[in-house]
Formats: structure tokens, C-alpha cells, sequence
């Protein structure tokens, strides 16, 4: 096959190859979808989203694509923008041609107005990224709280010695050494709702939370709204610590079926700095695995670096760190500083960055 290829800016007339080749890949899941990829196609909080798409053939046919989704950041107390590079995907027939690449690149040249990209990289997708420019930053941990062991292990546990041994492992463990912490103390004049939608609290909690790391997507209004409040295609609900009409922390969780397992995912967690911080958390946290729990799921899970304050709250709400051959894949964080200097030191550095299931467009 001749590399005939045209490489051009995503357009209206796109939408149905992009369904397309979509729909071959990912069959019924949300990927496929309308929806999805018109939320993807939509303003984000930092402008209009792009995708360079490749076309090929007398009729133009789809063959792949990457999309790009503007989004405003904090880096070290500064405001900047970054793109969150994703769901990119190529035609089975067109993979051993680099076109991956040739895509990458493509939309890295037309990123001059930010201070860095991002994505979670696919393992089959990881060298062609790394041929673009792309470095590993770090595998982001994936944690788990098993909710009903018995059932959990039954699907995913063939051997019934092997069972019985978890079963029995995970009752001492969870009464002992990942016991959930208390969530009752001085802070009791915290409780936590549900909310319909992201006030300004919610912009008020950023600004007390955001010097917490160096590197972060803003957890503004702004951003939650897109990208929680308006996808149809998925059900999500916020969670709200509060003091009054003081917002401490938040968490926004959902339940969904991964690779055929009933599970509560906690997509973001974020409480301010200090002791009222961590009384929320484990008060959020709480609430969401009780919820969770009465939805039937099996499992509980999330994604958070160590260094982070909700790590800790996660560790402490009996949660651990998923086993390589139960996790469904690698979460493996990857970056491209488009500036140099201090957002250059910033994004290569595991240590700076604030990542959740929000930074991920694919749950």
C-alpha cells in the first residue's frame, strides 16, 4: 500500500467516517457513539477542540484520527493551556505505515498556542508516540477497594483454592491493616450532598486547592461542567462536602461496567489543603463506596499519583493498588512540553502533576 494518504484538520463532513472506523474498533461501547464524539467535537474550557484526521481514497474514507481538547492549567501558581491529546485510532490496514505518527506530529504543529500536551498512552500506541516526540511521565495508580469479595473473585478467580485464599486474605486485611479510617470527629459540622450542578464554590475551593500541586488541569466550574455536566452518554454524580455553603471537597463518581465487572469509579476527588480537607475526603469517600455498595457493585476504583493528598484519603478509605494482572490496562501518563524552562521541568516530573479519571476522556 502506497502512502496516498491526506492528512487535513477534522470537519462536519468527518463525523460519519469518524463513527465509522469508530464503531469497527470499539463495537457498542461509548466510544463509538454520537454523543461522545460530539461532546469531543464541542467548545471545551479552553477554546474549540481539533482533530487531524487522515483520509484516503478517490471518496476520502477516514482511516484515522486524533483529537485534541484545549484545556486551561495551573503550572507552578501560573495560568498556561495544555491539550489533552486522545482517542486516537487508525485503520487495522494502515497501522505498520507510521501514520500514527504522521497524525502526532500533525497535531503537534498546530499546537503553538500551548504549553504542553498530554494523553494516556495505549501500550500498542506507545512507540509511535515516543517516534512523535512524546515521553513517558509515569503509570498512574490505579486503586481498588473490593465491595463484594465473594461474587468479585467468582468472576475473576477460576481456580476455587485461589478463591478461598483471597476471600479469607481480604476479610483480615480489611478489618485490620485497610480498615477505613473513622469519618466522624472535630469537623462534624461537615456533611456531605449530592449536587445538580458546579457553583461557585466550586471556583473557590480551586483557588485554595490549586497551589497543592504544580502542575494541574484547573478543577474549575468551568471545567467540571464540560466534562461531567454535559455528557449525556454517561451518568455522574457530585458529591459535596460542605460547611454551610463552603465547599471543602468534592468527589464525582459514576458506575459502570469494566471488562464485565460491576464497578464504582470515583473520576475525581479533590478537598482543600489541612485537617478539614482530610475529614472531608473520608467523609466523601464514604459516601461513594455506601453508594456504590447499594448500586450493587462489585469494586471500587480510582486513579491517583502517590505524592498527592487524595492518595492518602483513598488509602485510608481501605483502598490498594491494583494488581498488574487484574488491572484491564496500564494507565501510563505521557507528555510534550511545547515551551521551555519551567513548564519543560514541570511536565516531565511525576511529582508535579495532578491526574484523576477526569484527565481521561475514555470513562
Amino acid at each position: 500500500m502506497s502512502e496516498s494518504w491526506r492528512l487535513r484538520e477534522y470537519r462536519d463532513e468527518d463525523r460519519a467516517g469518524v463513527l465509522r472506523l469508530s464503531a469497527d474498533h470499539y463495537r457498542e461501547a461509548e466510544l463509538a457513539r454520537d454523543e461522545y464524539v460530539d461532546w469531543l467535537a464541542a467548545d471545551a474550557p479552553g477554546g474549540r477542540p481539533f482533530a487531524v484526521v487522515a483520509a484516503d481514497g478517490p471518496a476520502g474514507d477516514v482511516v484515522g484520527f486524533v483529537w485534541n481538547v484545549p484545556l486551561n492549567v495551573t503550572i507552578k501558581g501560573s495560568t498556561g493551556r495544555c491539550y489533552m491529546s486522545c482517542n486516537g485510532l487508525v485503520h487495522p490496514d494502515y497501522r505498520k505505515y507510521g501514520l500514527y505518527v504522521q497524525i502526532s506530529r500533525r497535531a503537534i504543529e498546530l499546537m503553538h498556542d500551548a504549553d504542553f500536551k498530554y494523553g494516556f498512552a495505549k501500550p500498542s500506541a506507545l512507540y509511535s508516540l515516543q517516534a512523535s516526540g512524546i515521553k513517558p511521565v509515569c503509570q498512574v495508580p490505579l486503586l481498588v477497594r473490593p465491595l463484594d469479595i465473594g461474587r468479585l473473585t467468582r468472576a475473576r478467580v477460576p481456580r476455587r483454592a485461589e478463591r478461598v485464599a483471597m476471600m479469607l486474605g481480604w476479610q483480615v486485611v480489611a478489618h485490620t491493616v485497610l480498615r477505613p479510617a473513622g469519618v466522624h470527629g472535630r469537623h462534624s459540622n461537615l456533611r456531605v450532598v449530592a449536587e445538580n450542578a458546579f457553583d461557585e464554590s466550586f471556583d473557590d475551593l480551586w483557588q485554595r486547592a490549586k497551589d497543592k500541586y504544580d502542575l494541574s488541569v484547573n478543577r474549575d466550574r468551568a471545567f467540571l461542567t464540560w466534562r461531567f455536566g454535559r455528557s449525556p452518554f454517561r451518568g455522574y454524580v457530585t458529591l459535596a462536602a460542605r460547611v454551610g455553603r463552603d465547599l471543602a471537597g468534592y468527589a464525582v463518581v459514576r458506575s459502570a461496567e469494566v471488562q464485565g465487572i460491576p464497578t464504582g469509579l470515583i473520576m475525581d476527588l479533590l478537598v482543600e489543603p489541612g485537617d478539614r480537607g482530610m475529614a472531608a475526603g473520608r467523609l466523601l469517600t464514604a459516601e461513594a463506596i455506601d453508594r456504590f455498595r447499594k448500586a450493587k457493585m462489585l469494586l471500587a476504583g480510582s486513579l491517583m499519583l502517590r505524592h498527592t493528598q487524595e492518595y492518602g484519603i483513598l488509602r485510608q478509605a481501605g483502598f490498594v493498588e491494583c494488581p498488574t494482572r487484574f488491572s484491564p490496562q496500564p494507565f501510563r501518563l505521557v507528555a510534550k512540553p511545547l515551551r521551555e524552562g519551567t513548564v519543560a521541568e514541570a511536565v516531565v516530573r511525576p511529582e508535579s502533576w495532578f491526574v484523576t479519571m477526569a484527565n481521561h476522556d475514555a470513562v
